[in-house]
């Protein structure tokens, strides 16, 4: 297969079709299928989806300001998510401002 040379962005499409003319190309329909998604797992497939979306948007922003930038992309996606500009903490999940994460936590041992 040749290397066709495509500006960044979503190619989801052309790797389905790829993948079918794959399949046909085999000849045998007993060696593979495709199949939809199945309405009880959509919401997963979905979420894989703009997790992967997500996380290049969230990629792209370099710098000194890139995690200022990233958290103004991820307040204005949540905001979408949830209808609220500045979305309060839900569900009981937050980020903590500034933005810091646990590296290690060490249990006390009661003697």
């Amino acid at each position: 297969m040749g290397r066709t040379l495509v500006k960044p962005g979503l190619y989801d499409h052309l790797l389905a079709e790829a993948i079918e003319a794959e399949i046909a190309r085999l000849g045998d329909p007993r060696l593979a299928s495709l199949a939809p998604v199945d309405a009880e797992e959509s919401h997963s497939v979905l979420a894989q989806y703009l997790e992967r979306m997500i996380a290049s948007s969230l990629a792209m922003h370099r710098g000194a300001d890139a995690a200022e930038k990233q958290w103004q992309l991820v307040q204005r996606i949540v905001g979408t998510l949830t209808g609220v500009p500045s979305a309060p903490e839900s569900d009981g999940l937050s980020i903590a401002t500034p933005r810091h994460r646990c590296s290690v936590c060490w249990r006390s041992i009661g003697l």
